[in-house]
């Protein structure tokens, strides 16, 4: 098959034929792994066609802080009243297409977050949901320091949550 640059194949009378295989097309290198089948000429089918598949069917996408609007999280208490975060990434998500297309990305975090921050604290987790797939989770750092306010400033949020009733 086009593309395909590593080959492994085997046969055990416990396992059935097997084979290893990767190819790259466009840049993209899949994997394929297959045991368990009855035949030489089974095990080849079932390789060409779980690697059409694989290129047909599965999407590889890449998400970083860039490629992604990342809300500023809201901070208590602090001389700005919230923080820019980012993570460590960029990362590569893979799945099938059409959960692919229904993928969503959140951020969960106890928050409001309480000043003082530093830059580079964990503050939250960048969560990406792929259906059939376990969550991915990527911690989310303050990208700033966020001082604690004042005397005055801790006077003046007591006197509004007072006044609000919180």
């Amino acid at each position: 098959m086009a593309g395909v640059d590593g080959l492994k194949t085997g046969h055990l009378s416990v396992s059935g034929y097997g084979l290893t295989a990767s190819g790259v097309r466009d840049g993209v290198r899949r994997i394929v792994v297959i045991n368990g089948l009855g035949s030489v000429n089974a095990r080849a089918r079932e390789a060409e066609r779980m690697m059409r598949t694989a290129y047909s069917a599965f999407d590889i996408k890449t998400v970083s802080a860039d490629t992604l609007d990342l809300p500023a999280l809201e901070v208590w208490m602090g001389a700005t009243p919230t923080v820019a975060v980012g993570f460590d990434g960029p990362i590569t998500v893979s799945g099938h297409k059409r959960a692919m297309e229904s993928a969503s990305v959140r951020i969960e975090y106890d928050g409001p977050l309480e000043a003082p921050i530093e830059a580079g604290a964990v503050v939250g987790d960048l969560v990406i949901d792929i259906e059939g797939k376990a969550p991915i989770r990527m911690p989310l750092t303050a990208q700033e320091d966020v001082a604690a306010v004042g005397f005055v400033g801790r006077a003046l949020e007591g006197l509004r949550l007072m006044i609000e009733g919180a």
